[in-house]
């Protein structure tokens, strides 16, 4: 053979070895590839299952069921959403007080209302439809700065108000959402969750029913039903 022929030859034996290699790269590539999209859809889904159950827990343990809460369905719960705690001292004024506020977030009256504990001892949910700062100081607590703020209807004698907005949570679209009064419903997870097989409703002996069920399922982490939150019911 000639040294033309065999140069030929090594060049063929070159491009197949050298394609070969390639395609072995791409294919070890593409299984990279798959493996970090499964990793991060796992990750995802796991940073979802902890949203779900921090947030919801947060927000259950401070309501009871029936009063503050309720799910009346497969996919939502609709809640109180305590934002702030005030105590409270008479004005001078009917159904205005001076309210000692702490909270995550200033009051609003346009979107807030109040559940206040009165001297008969029961809660009563009424609106909050004024607020402002004020110089005056409630008795046995001169240091501490107050709000003026105006209920309706007026709760004579009022201890304690708890400030709230009304919101609900679901499972909707794959994603966990939550939804203040007729606003849309915005993610607060990635769409990670089977619409079909996740489910939030009411538990059979009290609390939330929770059925998360994701396309890439956490190793050690079976999906399945469980309930969280079982907490005293409203009594008549």
């Amino acid at each position: 053979m000639s040294d033309r022929g065999t140069s030929a030859v090594e060049a063929l034996l070159a491009l197949s070895l050298g394609g070969a290699i390639l395609l072995s790269a791409l294919s070890l590539l593409s299984a990279q590839r798959h493996s970090a999209d499964r990793l991060l859809a796992t990750a995802d889904g796991l940073l979802a299952r902890r949203v779900i159950r921090t947030v919801l827990g947060e927000e259950l343990r401070r309501g009871v069921e029936g009063r503050d809460w309720v799910a009346p369905g497969g996919d939502s719960v609709r809640l109180r959403v305590f934002r702030g705690l005030a105590f409270m001292c008479p004005s001078g004024q009917p159904g205005r007080f001076l309210a000692r506020y702490r909270g995550s977030r200033l009051p609003n009256f346009r979107k807030d209302s109040v559940l206040v504990l009165g001297p008969h001892g029961r809660w009563q949910a009424v609106d909050l439809v004024a607020r402002r700062p004020t110089m005056l100081t409630c008795p046995g607590a001169p240091a501490e700065a107050v709000e003026f703020w105006v209920l309706e209807p007026p709760m004579p004698g009022a201890a304690v108000a708890r400030l709230f907005e009304t919101g609900s949570y679901h499972l909707s679209g794959g994603a966990f959402r939550y939804r203040r009064g007729r606003g849309g419903r915005q993610p607060l997870t990635p769409e990670v969750f089977v619409a079909e097989r996740s489910h939030l409703g009411p538990g059979s002996n009290g609390g939330l029913a929770l059925e998360l069920t994701t396309e890439t399922p956490a190793p050690g982490g079976p999906d399945g039903p469980r309930t969280f939150w079982p907490r005293e019911r409203v009594r008549d």
